[in-house]
């Protein structure tokens, strides 16, 4: 029995699924981030090791049925860390047949099922990837959340974060987030509020997991909140916009799939972007991905074994 793996990794999590040669998926796995930009190589390398194992195991198999191997992960676009990350999934699987792209790549492939189009991706951090019928390609945002990452989870937090503190100066209305996070971080002020942040949040990820509290708060009617749902869907239109622009999409009829936490989670997000997409692009779908990133990275693993290329 030949097995394809298919691997999606980001700076939060990273899920692989092993699948038969037509994309039957037997078994998936879940282990921690492998972004080498979030976490050093040994626990990249370790996250990856971890969810081969673990969804070969679930599909009853082992590394000699393992004929193609292809991993979408954040921050191998550089080529010197995709050689690298290939060197680390090969000792792992001693095969030919592997393939590194960017997570983006494997999300755009799932999302419209090898279909021209694009993905925008709204999780820990953002970017939009997108592919016309003329195969060109094209990218925005997710640059990391130091210079970019607009409209992500942790944009959505480090927003919130600040209105309550600017609402404490007397800057802008109360807004329930104030409270909302104090009860979160288990502290009574606002002071060591602050003290809680800078001590306990320090990485993108740990903010952006308290995106569903921003959303709670939202949904409970906050118009703060609201606001800043709805400019992270404005912000994420502007870089779909870019894409549409570089491959020349505005009167084509294209599907614009929505992925990641903010997007699953949050309907003022979508929302919001949808409007902002369709007075760019009036044809455009905006709609939740036809397949995941995984299965993705099985697609691209069944044309790696096939000899062939996707783009």
């Amino acid at each position: 029995m030949k097995i394809l793996i298919g691997i999606d990794g980001g700076g939060t999590k990273t899920e692989a699924a092993a699948a038969t040669e037509d994309g039957r998926i037997l078994g998936t796995f879940e282990a921690g981030p492998s972004n080498v930009f979030k976490v050093d190589a040994a626990a990249s390398a370790a996250a990856l090791e971890s969810v081969i194992e673990g969804c070969l195991k679930k599909a009853g198999a082992d590394k000699k049925n393992v004929a193609a191997l292809c991993a979408g992960l954040a921050g191998v676009d550089r080529p010197t860390i995709q050689q690298q990350t290939i060197e680390v999934l090969s000792r792992i699987v001693p095969i030919q047949e592997i393939s590194v792209v960017g997570d983006a790549t494997t999300a755009l492939v799932g999302a419209t099922d090898g279909e021209p189009g694009m993905v925008v991706i709204s999780g820990t951090g953002s970017i939009a990837y997108g592919m016309n019928t003329q195969h060109l390609r094209a990218r925005a945002g997710g640059w990391g959340h130091i210079v970019d990452d607009f409209g992500s989870g942790y944009d959505i937090v480090r927003n919130a974060f600040n209105e309550v503190f600017r609402a404490h100066d007397g800057l802008e209305p109360p807004t329930r987030l104030r409270q909302a996070f104090l009860d979160v971080l288990e502290v009574d002020t606002v002071d060591n509020l602050l003290i809680a942040i800078h001590r306990d949040y320090t990485s993108a990820s740990k903010v952006a997991s308290l995106f569903p509290k921003v959303q709670e708060v939202a949904d409970g009617g906050d118009i703060i909140a609201n606001k800043i749902l709805e400019r992270a869907g404005h912000n994420l239109s502007s870089i779909a916009e870019a894409v549409v622009r570089k491959l020349d999409l505005h009167n084509q009829t294209f599907i614009c799939a929505t992925a990641g936490g903010v997007f699953q989670s949050s309907h003022q997000v979508r929302d919001s972007f949808a409007w902002y997409v369709h007075r760019y692009a009036p044809h455009a779908n905006v709609c939740f991905p036809k397949k995941s990133a995984v299965e993705g990275a099985i697609m691209l693993a069944r044309l790696t074994l096939q000899g062939k290329s996707f783009f």
